[in-house]
């Protein structure tokens, strides 16, 4: 197989939350991913250790059909809903097998303490660009 190496291009989160603006007085937090519960600023954590379940568990295998010098984008829309779980909500890529890669991907993400607002568990929706370049 010839040599293939990805550059990793782009890979951030851009995190959506609810609209509701939490009382000083009630108990709110942010979501809070595995092995984060300890650290001070936990949406750095959440965003840092998502980022790096992604690279880590991402076949770039896939991605070396797509042709020298090319660029992939695609777009992960997901929720980390009252329960912890994680559920895709839509994903956009060139090709299904794309698709069902980062669907594979975000499966296999731990359970994550959900955001919560007012003191009361809520859904919080996340979209997250992933972009390579393959050479």
């Amino acid at each position: 197989m010839k040599n293939v190496f990805f550059s990793f291009l782009f890979l951030a989160l851009f995190l959506g939350c609810s609209f509701t603006k939490p009382h000083k007085d009630n108990i709110s937090r942010y979501v809070i991913y595995p092995k984060c519960e300890t650290k001070t600023d936990k949406k750095a954590c959440f965003t840092k250790s998502i980022h790096t379940h992604i690279i880590k568990n991402l076949n770039k295998n896939i991605f070396a059909q797509q042709g020298s010098n090319s660029k992939v984008r695609m777009y992960v829309n997901f929720v980390v809903d009252k329960n912890g779980d994680t559920k895709i909500l839509s994903i956009k890529a060139p090709n299904e097998a794309f698709k069902m890669e980062l669907r594979r991907v975000f499966e296999s993400i731990p359970k994550i303490k959900p955001q919560l607002i007012n003191g009361k568990a809520v859904d919080t929706t996340f979209t997250i660009p992933v972009s390579f370049v393959c050479k």
